[in-house]
């Protein structure tokens, strides 16, 4: 914070390292406006295991009478929506969501969407079209994560933080267009090959990457190269991962706490129903981008996901 203050910024934005409620970043009482983006089952053992739970301690950043902006779905995680409601309530908070029902103020649709990108529309509190805005990073959840921006930008005018010719909507547009995001959905040429990035560690991101390679290279020949937490949720989405590839490279990130390939090997080969000739434990995360590459062929992508850690090493390996 000492930071920010130095360099006497008109607005400092902090991402939440871990929940909320109890979080370092939650030491300013004075803020602008609060968002929580959405809500999945991540770090557990510290903010409990059920999705309302989780949802109390990511609320513990809703301060008196502040807007607060949420983008948790609606369809799918009714609970934790309304406990995150219920306590911006009792704070005296306007609360403004961000989704595809007829309930959230800020609603979108997504007219395309393709490896470049995707192209969406938001209707505001039911009535204020705002159309074409371009989005350049890839799954279609990118235009919730867009959408919350937009409500936020839309808030800071309202509350008079921002004056509105600073954060009009072609200022917004522009500035969306313009998101580049390292690790996510990241594609890259290295080693004559084709790469895709993404930091994905718990089930809900995970799930993200499915969707964009069913979405955008579900004709492409695949290799997974894949290193992860040991105290993360991984199992089930690896599952459910595992049919898109022809290959999988397993490594270990440099951290104490990271999971042993073998033992992620020994699983994917006895759950996941994969072929053990068809699964290579490589430790060292560049040797095994260097693996990668080798199986990946000629025309084939080379997935990169499980682990920040391991997402920052090939990287560094790869860009060195």
């Amino acid at each position: 914070l000492q930071f920010f203050k130095d360099r006497k910024v008109d607005f400092a934005v902090l991402e939440v390292g871990l929940g909320g409620r109890l979080d370092a970043t939650n030491a300013p009482k004075k803020k602008a406006v609060c968002a929580i983006t959405s809500i999945s089952r991540d770090h557990t053992q510290y903010l409990g295991e059920d999705l309302k739970t989780i949802a109390f301690e990511k609320a513990g950043i809703i301060t008196q009478d502040i807007s607060v902006v949420v983008g948790v779905d609606r369809e799918k995680n009714d609970e934790a929506f309304w406990v995150i409601g219920k306590i911006a309530m009792e704070r005296g908070c306007d609360l403004m969501s961000v989704g595809q029902t007829e309930e959230d103020n800020l609603a979108y649709r997504i007219p395309s969407s393709d490896a470049s990108g995707l192209i969406a529309d938001y209707m505001l509190q039911g009535e204020h079209v705002i159309e074409g805005i371009r989005i350049p990073l890839m799954g279609d959840y990118q235009a919730r994560n867009a959408g919350m921006a937009l409500a936020i930008a839309q808030l800071l005018v309202e509350d008079e933080f921002i004056p509105e010719d600073r954060m009009s909507i072609d200022i917004v547009k522009k500035g969306i267009a313009k998101t580049k995001w390292r690790g996510r959905a990241e594609l890259g040429k290295y080693l004559e090959r084709d790469w895709l990035f993404d930091t994905a560690h718990n089930p809900e991101a995970l799930g993200k990457v499915k969707e964009v390679l069913k979405q955008n290279f579900a004709d492409r020949e695949k290799v997974l190269l894949f290193g992860v937490m040991e105290d993360k949720d991984y199992q089930e989405p690896l599952l459910e991962l595992l049919p898109l590839f022809k290959k999988v490279v397993l490594c270990r990130p440099k951290l104490p706490r990271s999971q042993n390939p073998g033992l992620i090997r020994d699983f994917v080969v006895t759950k996941g129903e994969v072929s053990k000739d068809d699964v290579f434990v490589v430790e060292d995360c560049a040797e095994a981008a260097g693996k990668a590459v080798e199986l990946a062929g000629d025309g084939g992508l080379i997935v990169n996901t499980g682990s920040i850690f391991c997402v920052s090493e090939v990287l560094t390996h790869l860009e060195g």
